[in-house]
């Protein structure tokens, strides 16, 4: 028992050293764990500056950031606030600023005019030279339904940089104008776009001193117009007048809901002569006393198309280099589609008219007036047509190509059939076409219609393709 009290004192010292030894262990491992959390920090916070996007030259950031832009307008905007080297390369970068589209833009409709006013003219700061590509569409998006206040402040932060629009899809109407007008007088609102090649134009209600050729009065390089009109009530003016057309070529004209007389349109069409592509959209054009003997040459049509229009336009205008027709005809119109005085023959009888293509949707239930209009285009090299119910065996019989007979449209390649053959019947059709493909030049056939023509044989050397309709 006596050596049991040293024995007792070793161990306890013994046990303070190893506790001792812990604590400083323990300060050591504490000390390695902040080091390692300062190290994993220091790795977290340079990663991205060891991103290999990092490693690119500005100039190509730039061309990326362009391809993103193209998808989105709006993108510049948020590339300029991802970081400090980014910012600096889009705000350097003008071709990113240059798109104006208010259908992705970022402001809404609780934003100010000053605020819209001040954010786009920072916009086109940036866009320095850069030709711009502008879009303030009808209908307002739903996030952006502005009131006129806002609307006439994006106009006056835009139009005095009308020198750089390069394309333009504009809703305007007469009231807009006046404000615009009053705001930047007389000398501020612009006259010349010269760099404005496409021009898309929804406007209504215009009439007296502001118009829209108090604006457009000088288009030097304008290639192509839309124009879609909206006016209800009796017969207007078409809102074109004074605007520059002569250097466009492209012309489409759509109005919804409305009456224009046909004085205007064709006072509009002289002042185009080197149209080369027409179109109408759901146009009535009233016809004055005195536009019953008016004939409007376009001497560089290629392309006319007619939906939902009345096809008495036909009679006013002459193209004899037209190669391209499509009409498609509206019931409102023409109950009976085209009758026995349609102003197509008359159109078609022009001197030296060279027809390559047409397309009647629908057909005129006259056959025989069907095959006179075929018959007046020697040239087709395609035709479409959509039958309003059955198609004639007549027809069907007429287009077939004999030894030794006088056949329709000789040079047809392609051939476009919709409608319903049952009473027709598949044999007289597929009779028909190995008349036209063996030896003729026919290469493909499309065929819309019933369970009649569900299943066609195989025609060597004719590519065929079958879609079925409701009977």
């Amino acid at each position: 028992m006596e050596g049991t009290q040293p024995a007792r004192a070793g161990n306890k010292n013994g046990i303070e050293e190893i506790e001792e030894q812990m604590c400083r262990l323990k300060r050591v491992l504490d000390g390695l764990e902040s080091r390692k959390r300062e190290l994993q920090n220091f790795v977290a916070t340079h990663k991205q500056v060891l991103a290999p996007i990092r490693t690119l030259p500005s100039e190509i950031l730039s061309e990326i950031f362009l391809q993103y832009v193209k998808h989105r307008p709006t993108g510049a905007w948020l590339i300029a606030r991802v970081c400090r080297s980014w910012r600096e390369i889009a705000i350097s970068s003008s071709r990113l600023w240059n798109q104006i589209d208010m259908d992705t833009s970022p402001f809404s409709a609780n934003i100010s005019a000053a605020t819209i006013k001040s954010m786009l003219s920072l916009q086109l700061q940036r866009s320095a030279q850069a030709p711009l590509h502008i879009s303030l569409p009808f209908p307002w998006p739903p996030a952006l339904q502005l009131m006129e206040t806002q609307k006439v402040a994006i106009l006056e932060a835009l139009f005095p940089a009308a020198h750089h629009w390069r394309e333009a899809h504009l809703c305007l109407d007469a009231s807009e104008l006046r404000s615009l007008f009053q705001r930047l007088g007389a000398n501020g609102l612009p006259t010349s776009f010269p760099q404005l090649t496409r021009l898309i134009l929804f406007a209504t209600s215009f009439s007296g001193e502001y118009t829209l050729g108090t604006v457009f009065r000088d288009l030097p390089v304008l290639d192509e117009l839309w124009y879609f009109g909206d006016s209800a009530g009796p017969a207007t003016s078409l809102g074109l007048q004074g605007v520059a057309l002569g250097q466009v070529k492209k012309l489409i004209i759509a109005a919804h809901r409305s009456r224009y007389n046909l004085s205007d349109l064709l006072d509009t069409l002289q002042l185009a002569p080197k149209l080369v592509d027409l179109r109408f959209t759901h146009c009535i054009f009233v016809a004055g006393p005195g536009d019953g003997t008016r004939t409007i040459h376009l001497p560089n049509l290629v392309s006319l198309r007619m939906s939902e229009t009345d096809d008495s336009l036909l009679r006013y205008i002459a193209s004899p280099t037209l190669q391209r027709l499509r009409i498609q005809s509206a019931p409102r119109f023409r109950p009976d589609l085209i009758t026995g005085q349609a102003p197509i023959l008359s159109f078609l009888s022009q001197p030296g008219l060279f027809l390559t293509s047409l397309e009647l949707r629908p057909v005129l239930k006259s056959t025989e007036r069907l095959l006179d209009i075929l018959a007046h285009t020697p040239h087709l090299s395609t035709l479409k047509l959509c039958f309003p119910d059955s198609v004639d065996r007549l027809f069907v019989d007429a287009l077939a190509c004999g030894p030794g007979e006088r056949n329709l449209v000789p040079h047809l390649v392609y051939l476009e059939l919709e409608g319903i053959f049952r009473h027709c019947g598949r044999g007289p059709l597929v009779d028909m076409l190995r008349s036209r493909c063996s030896p003729g030049p026919l290469c493909a056939v499309t065929i819309c219609g019933d369970s009649e023509v569900h299943e066609m044989p195989r025609l060597a050397g004719v590519e065929i393709t079958l879609r079925r309709v409701k009977s």
